[in-house]
């Protein structure tokens, strides 16, 4: 995807550095150095006991073509640099540009609390898929859908995460999620 058209949807103030947005084709967001591929956007997140800021020589080593920060830093000539004031933000912006907002397509039903979460998204997607819709489920323990069940690999998703799993759920026919 584009990265001008991505920016698009970015919902904060930003400066690219290095060079024009519209040549860019972005080919995976990423917050993980370890994930990066060529091509991809790297989006460097400060955390409470490491910062993202620290990985991006290896993000750009593994091919990183954007970085996304919200402090200025160093970067060769032939990487991207977008600066924002909230990379966390800026992430979420980004995967949901990059998978297309999938979100959007779906009904999505979230429950919240701090008893009885599971029990409820069972009973709730139970009731949804005897209404014939085709429903996934997101839960702490694992995703399901279409007969699939996939184990989480965390509590919560990140935005990454989140958005290219709700888009593997849509291609895949999914009209419901519960969460």
């Amino acid at each position: 995807m584009q990265l001008n058209l991505m920016l698009t949807y970015l919902g904060q103030s930003h400066t690219v550095v290095n060079s024009q947005p519209s040549e860019i084709d972005v080919t995976d967001v990423v917050s993980d150095s370890s994930k990066v591929t060529s091509g991809a956007m790297f989006v460097a997140i400060k955390g409470f006991s490491v910062d993202g800021h620290d990985f991006i020589p290896d993000a750009v080593s593994r091919g990183a073509q954007v970085v996304m920060v919200q402090k200025q830093v160093a970067v060769p000539d032939d990487v991207t640099l977008v600066v924002v004031e909230n990379t966390r933000e800026g992430l979420s912006a980004m995967a949901g540009a990059f998978y297309d907002f999938p979100a959007a397509k779906m009904t999505m039903v979230g429950i919240t609390g701090t008893n009885g979460k599971t029990t409820t998204a069972n009973l709730c997607a139970s009731m949804l898929e005897a209404a014939g819709n085709n429903v996934g489920v997101i839960s702490t323990i694992d995703w399901r859908y279409n007969g699939q069940t996939h184990a989480s690999s965390m509590t919560t998703p990140d935005a990454v995460e989140l958005q290219k799993g709700l888009a593997q759920m849509y291609a895949a026919g999914v009209t419901h999620v519960v969460m």
